[in-house]
């Protein structure tokens, strides 16, 4: 033990404060990945016990770092202990609760969510909870007193992949009502950053165009929810997501605009520290700002303590005091990308800058400003890579292009977007005069994202070979790095990298079909070879048109050959018009509406038009080859509310049946109209309602498996009824709600491998 901690001393010039936290912090991490409850006090004992025997036998410095080990284990020990109290004891039950506004409201189509923290009852005072209740007109702002009577619930997701999402951010309840009772109440100091951030964006709304807003907006304090579903896909696509997340660049422009004030070093240190953490409130507190002003606060106070800055302590002191706060943010995606980031920038970027002369000509500033943001690039996508390629499925071989191209514009665009919103608050005048330039420099960094996102690239797919690939990389990176590979070796490895990612980036063959989870709503994507189909995109939480995105990104797609509609119904169609404008769709099949959804389906055509899309209504029985092993049969079936297009997915020799919201007339429609012998899989009616799915189809079909396409929903879906006719039947049930999206992946011989695959494809 002694040898390791020498070598961490000596070799890689860690101080003993950078020691403890990544001990302590390694061991948060593996707490909340790998133990359970008793097992996480067992070992923090054992390690405590053995961190103060070498403490005795004068091995102070490995004792220490094995004693902060002991502690992060019995700190979760003792959050898990109490989160395990509270998801045991009240959900499921019916409390009044009076509680105070954290935030503004988030409308829902069905209601509103309500950031909240509980003044009663006294068992759970000072919790935070987050609050929905059925009243889309209800308007809350932070400090206001909400009184309902609400349902509780656990705030831990079902899905795997999400498992931690609410217990990251401080949630570990959440509270359903319907309608609550709001006293306006005077915000508290602690809670005007909130209000600012409110006022930020009313600013930039005020005087932009809405599109431009929005990514304003994510650009200066990283609220993403007003960005264009196209321009965040743009963002995704060219790897440039990280510059709508307030971050280390963000911190950066800040403390250089106030360091370049008159005035004594000493003195604008001290006036940019609380700076820093009023911008952190603003944020939010997210990982990757906390994170940014951690690091610049202790590389400020370094000088005015007469202490030495140094990278490394400063990154793993900043993480081990988020964990301290809350350990669960150990399992947010924003703080491990943004921490592998700057590790990666900290071990990389310097040795590729080494060498580097002073420049002179306007040609060598260039040249350099060039190698430093490439360097820089390499650096944070090294150790992000893997997460990525693990959390998104898939990544892009754009990013070095776009930050090359784009990066050097974000540090003039920045301090003018902040300057113009905080003007807009305190002086319009000199808003509308800021609003000019920084319109113009907006257009050309949006039409340079878009225009590179429209580049021929290669997309890196999370699969077998990808991951030893990444393997193969880490081994050659640190035969450099330790000097053990040089002269023709380096070409050498560096063409085999090459020829790695070309293969890492073939097309998999087979096919696959993707129940997208959307929430309550539907979303089907087919993929076969290079041809895309889509069933319907809609979500009751509007995640529709994003979620597939997403997926169409993931399997290196970038347009839609054939979209389908089953019907009008918003939960299935309100994020055609979005996705319309992100991506191009070759054919639009639509159901030729009753009188009532005339207008809803003219504005769908014209949209599909207008986009380049071939629209056809279909009335009659149709068929439509999308490639070799992708065939799509489609019928009416039904009539008024719950009439529509079903359709059979025809995916190598496995047949998919998808009845859209049909119910038991429109079924029998179906049977009558097709020989349904022997169905694979069917896609359950209604999202799980009592009044689809019935008995005489599932006789006729006989399916293997259902799906249901469900998500938090006060109708009851999926019924026990409809369960307990699929259980009579002795068939598999896969839900969105508990396992996330699902995926269906036949090979070529038109058989299911491994019946069905969890694909975690949502964020």
């Amino acid at each position: 033990m002694g040898k390791i901690t020498e070598y961490l001393y000596q070799y890689l010039g860690l101080r003993p404060l950078c020691c403890w936290c990544i001990a302590f912090s390694a061991a948060v991490f593996a707490a909340i990945y790998l133990l359970n409850g008793v097992s996480m006090l067992l070992l923090g004992g054992l390690l405590l016990f053995m961190g103060l025997v070498l403490c005795l036998r004068a091995h102070k410095i490995t004792g220490k770092i094995i004693v902060a080990a002991a502690l992060g284990f019995w700190m979760v020990w003792m959050w898990h202990y109490r989160v395990t109290s509270l998801v045991t004891r009240w959900p499921g039950r019916v409390e009044p609760v009076i509680v105070t506004a954290l935030d503004y409201s988030a409308p829902t189509q069905r209601g509103v969510w309500v950031e909240t923290k509980v003044e009663a009852p006294e068992a759970l005072q000072g919790e935070r909870l987050l609050l929905w209740t059925a009243q889309p007109e209800l308007t809350v702002t932070p400090g206001d007193r909400l009184e309902a009577v609400v349902t509780l619930h656990s705030a831990r997701e079902t899905r795997p992949e999400w498992r931690y999402w609410n217990y990251s951010n401080g949630f570990f309840l959440t509270a359903a009502a319907q309608s609550a009772t709001v006293t306006p109440q005077t915000t508290p100091f602690h809670l005007l950053p909130r209000v600012t951030a409110h006022r930020i964006a009313g600013s930039l709304e005020a005087h932009f165009p809405s599109e431009k807003a929005g990514f304003l907006l994510a650009l200066c304090i990283g609220n993403t929810a007003r960005l264009t579903g196209e321009l965040e896909n743009a963002l995704h696509v060219t790897g440039l997501r990280h510059i709508a997340a307030a971050s280390g660049l963000h911190v950066t422009v800040l403390t250089a605009a106030v360091l370049m004030l008159p005035g004594s070093r000493k003195r604008k240190s001290l006036l940019l520290l609380p700076l820093l953490l009023f911008y952190a409130a603003v944020v939010g507190f997210t990982p990757s700002i906390t994170r940014a002003v951690a690091m610049q606060s202790l590389l400020l106070l370094a000088p005015l303590l007469g202490r030495e800055a140094d990278g490394p302590t400063s990154l793993s002191l900043a993480l081990a005091l988020i964990l301290i706060h809350n350990p669960f943010a150990a399992a947010s995606l924003s703080l491990q990308l943004s921490f592998s980031a700057m590790l990666g920038i900290l071990l990389f970027t310097p040795p590729l800058l080494e060498g580097q002369t002073k420049w002179e000509k306007p040609g060598e500033m260039l040249l350099r400003l060039g190698r430093n943001v490439l360097a820089i690039t390499f650096g944070a996508n090294f150790l992000t890579l893997p997460i990525s390629l693990h959390a998104f499925g898939s990544a892009t071989t754009l990013s070095p292009l776009s930050n090359l191209v784009v990066l050097w514009l974000i540090p003039l665009l920045l301090p003018l977007a902040m300057l113009t919103a905080v003007s807009g608050i305190f002086l319009p005048p000199l808003a509308a005069a800021l609003s000019v330039p920084t319109l113009y420099l907006t257009r050309m960094v949006i039409a340079l994202i878009r225009g590179i996102s429209n580049l021929p690239h290669l997309t890196l797919r999370d699969n077998t070979l990808m991951e030893l690939w990444a393997l193969l990389v880490f081994t050659v990176v640190w035969l450099i790095w330790r000097g053990l590979l040089r002269g023709r070796g380096r070409s050498v490895s560096a063409a085999a990298l090459a020829l790695g990612l070309l293969l890492c980036c073939l097309p998999e063959k087979g096919s696959s079909l993707y129940l997208l989870d959307v929430g309550q709503g539907q979303c089907i994507l087919a993929v076969s070879g290079d041809t895309t189909a889509v069933i319907d995109c809609g979500s009751a939480e509007n995640r529709g048109a994003g979620v597939l995105t997403d997926a169409l990104i993931r399997q290196g797609c970038g347009e839609i050959d054939y979209l389908m509609l089953t019907h009008y119904d918003g939960d299935h169609i309100n994020g055609v018009l979005p996705l319309l404008s992100a991506v191009r769709v070759g054919e639009l099949l639509l159901p030729f509406p009753e009188m009532e959804d005339t207008e809803t389906a003219r504005t769908i055509a014209t949209a599909g038009k207008a986009n380049g899309a071939t629209v056809t209504f279909l009335c009659t029985e149709t068929e439509t080859r999308c490639g070799d092993d992708l065939r799509l049969t489609m019928t009416r079936v039904g009539k008024e509310s719950n009439g529509g297009l079903a359709a059979l997915v025809h995916l190598g020799q496995v047949q998919i049946l998808v009845t859209g919201d049909a119910d038991f007339q429109g079924e029998e429609e179906l049977l009558q109209r097709w020989p349904l012998e022997q169905v694979d899989i069917l896609v359950a009616g209604h999202h799980g309602s009592a009044s689809s799915t019935g008995n005489e189809l599932l006789e006729r079909t006989r399916p293997s498996a259902v799906l249901i396409s469900v998500g938090e929903n006060s109708y009851g879906h999926p019924t026990e009824e409809m369960l307990e006719r699929f259980t009579s039947f002795g068939t598999s049930v896969w839900r969105t709600d508990r396992r996330g999206s699902i995926c269906v992946t036949v090979e070529g011989t038109g058989r299911i491998r491994g019946n069905m695959l969890i694909y975690p494809i949502s964020e």
